[in-house]
């Protein structure tokens, strides 16, 4: 019982003190007709937390950033066909299952570039979600969805 309140606790106050701004800081404005294009995030490490979900992390929240922008995730090599970039790396991601006394967590820190690689708009914000209602993905979506918004798209 003291576990799972404990639990309970530790999501209540990563909810809080993660929920305090949105995380997006705007240092140029970005056309909206700017051609968008996501390049695949890189996974967290998982040497500085044996018990996240590290491996492929980059990918799954690259996707869902995609599918929120309704832009395509694309590689380096390819990243000069588009306008401006979302780029970064995944700072800590965990899939909870039920019961297991984890919350889902999606952590990232990412920067929008145009082609001369100049930071337009940079993102550092964590979502967490309970283990029985939340998901990892419903957090990078929560994320992807905020950055969207403040960037007006």
């Amino acid at each position: 019982m003291k576990k799972i309140v404990l639990v309970c606790l530790s999501v209540i106050v990563m909810s809080v003190v993660s929920g305090c701004s949105s995380g997006v800081t705007i240092i140029k404005s970005v056309d909206a007709s700017s051609k968008l294009g996501i390049v695949q995030f890189a996974d967290c490490d998982q040497s500085k937390n044996s018990s996240l979900d590290c491996e492929g992390s980059g990918k799954k929240v690259s996707d869902v950033y995609g599918e929120v922008f309704g832009a395509p995730v694309v590689s380096q090599s390819d990243a000069s066909k588009f306008d401006v970039l979302i780029t970064g790396r995944i700072v800590e991601y965990n899939e909870a299952v039920p019961m297991a006394f984890r919350p889902n967590v999606s952590h990232v820190s990412l920067k929008l570039v145009d082609r001369n690689s100049n930071v337009l708009v940079t993102q550092e914000k964590m979502a967490a979600e309970g283990n029985l209602f939340g998901s990892a993905k419903g957090c990078s979506k929560k994320l992807a969805e905020t950055l969207k918004s403040e960037l007006g798209r």
